[in-house]
């Protein structure tokens, strides 16, 4: 099986339709390949994502050649974003390298279309203020009744670790959804979980996936689309376990 057979297998688990443009950005293919992809250490590989892409896109109808370049440079921005945002489970090194990969594999003419000021603002203290709101607000969204308990754990096992988490990992890459959404965030985060075999930390995330709109299917589907892609790297992943079995830090 080649990389290009696994994506495919991929795109059909996730009812990738070729043809059309519409909902085409809203297909979580689009994320949790090149972030998987990424995080199991091949950044290499990102070029035949967008290979897939472009042809998608080319092979579409009634758009123009200017559409369709727009329409490259948003996917390609949401996948810079699902980058940074798997920062928080695999690490600033990944991020930085993958995010490098898929700049220099994207031509030119839609690398000239992509955002050239960040989406984040902390350029002064009403900005950072903002972000820390919004970070707190979805951790509360994510691990629910559980966040105030959470948060004082990680206090109590150490205060920097909370304030990394809440300041430097929920404020600014997670909260931000002009470019992911809040459902794809929690999706990211699964298949970071999933793919990293860190299952405490994954059945939160799941649980808050479920409270922002990701149906059980939709988790099938993640958690299939990484055993394609370990299963063509010879990467062993543990089957997802049943969540009753899983220890709740929050306990």
């Amino acid at each position: 099986m080649s990389l290009i057979d696994a994506l495919n297998d991929i795109r059909r688990i996730n009812h990738v339709d070729q043809a059309t443009s519409q909902n085409y950005l809203s297909k979580k293919w689009l994320l949790i390949a090149p972030l998987v992809i990424n995080g199991l250490n091949r950044p290499e590989d990102l070029y035949q994502v967008y290979e897939l892409v472009s042809q998608d896109i080319d092979a579409m109808e009634n758009m123009s050649a200017d559409e369709k370049l727009s329409l490259k440079a948003k996917v390609v921005a949401k996948q810079c974003d699902a980058l940074l945002k798997g920062m928080v489970a695999f690490g600033y090194p990944k991020t930085i390298v993958g995010t490098f990969f898929l700049n220099k594999m994207v031509p030119s003419d839609v690398r000239d279309r992509l955002p050239k000021e960040s989406i984040r603002k902390d350029d002064c203290w009403e900005n950072i203020a903002a972000n820390r709101y919004w970070g707190e607000l979805f951790f509360g969204n994510v691990y629910g009744a559980n966040a105030e308990k959470s948060k004082s754990i990680l206090n109590e096992i150490n205060p920097d670790l909370r304030l990394m988490v809440m300041n430097n990992a929920y404020a600014s890459p997670l909260s931000e959804t002009s470019v992911t959404s809040a459902k794809e965030s929690c999706m990211i985060l699964v298949a970071g979980c999933f793919a990293t075999q860190v299952f405490p930390i994954m059945k939160g995330h799941i649980i808050g996936a479920k409270s922002h709109g990701v149906s059980e299917q939709e988790l099938d589907e993640i958690f299939e689309s990484l055993r394609i892609l370990a299963q063509f790297y010879d990467v062993r992943l543990t089957p997802v376990p049943d969540l009753s079995t899983i220890p709740d830090l929050a306990q």
